[in-house]
């Protein structure tokens, strides 16, 4: 695809994708992860069983590293997201982590990915199916499918709280675009954005992948 000079090449190749796609179901993976080698028959199977769900996401296997160059520094410890007892308002509210690597949705009437985005840009499209199909037509697939590495010389891994407080601000901004989110969970998101300013304010960096000392680099 040609490699567009604004918004976040990762959605438009998805929006690509999506214009390309001929079967019902349409599930998405970046090429550092790996999904499980039952992942599509076990996916398929649980539309089956829930013919009204239109959307479904599948737990994780997560791992945050820091790396230097091609050098793994220190590998970070496995947990699982989002958690077998998260709903659905925990995944809009943020309590519980949403990612696209595994999401899965019904082809037919789905909503375009957002090239504005690039740290929430799974978020903000996880808003566009639910405020599209209500949040009835999503549900948790509480099975372990995808292998995600997260690295510190990744999008995510480069950001800072600063970053994640504009991009859920600009969400916010549009807040009328996105009519399945409640008052009570816009005024959650609106102090996770004043939490986040709050660290950047005082330098923080996010936990995951703080700078080592330098005697643990070498």
């Amino acid at each position: 695809m040609p490699h567009p000079n604004v918004g976040f090449g990762l959605c438009h190749a998805r929006n690509l994708g999506l214009a390309a796609a001929t079967a019902d179901l349409v599930a998405y993976l970046d090429d550092d992860n790996a999904i499980a080698p039952d992942f599509v028959a076990a996916t398929c199977r649980f539309f089956q069983q829930h013919p009204t769900l239109r959307c479904s996401m599948v737990q994780q296997w997560r791992r945050r590293d820091q790396v230097a160059g091609d050098r793994l520094i220190r590998s970070g410890t496995p947990f699982v997201a989002p958690t077998t007892a998260a709903t659905v308002e925990d995944v809009l509210t943020q309590r519980e982590l949403f990612d696209s690597n595994g999401f899965t949705h019904r082809r037919a009437f789905a909503p375009q990915w957002n090239p504005s985005h690039r740290i929430f840009a799974d978020y903000e499209y996880f808003l566009q199916c639910l405020t599209c199909w209500g949040r009835s037509s999503f549900q948790l697939q509480a099975a372990v499918r995808v292998e995600y590495v997260q690295r510190s010389d990744g999008i995510i891994g480069r950001s800072s709280f600063q970053d994640w407080a504009i991009e859920l601000e600009q969400i916010l901004s549009h807040v009328e675009d996105y009519s399945v989110l409640e008052p009570a969970e816009i005024c959650q998101l609106q102090a996770q954005v004043q939490r986040w300013q709050t660290a950047a304010a005082r330098h923080r960096a996010i936990p995951a992948f703080a700078a080592l000392p330098l005697d643990d680099k070498q």
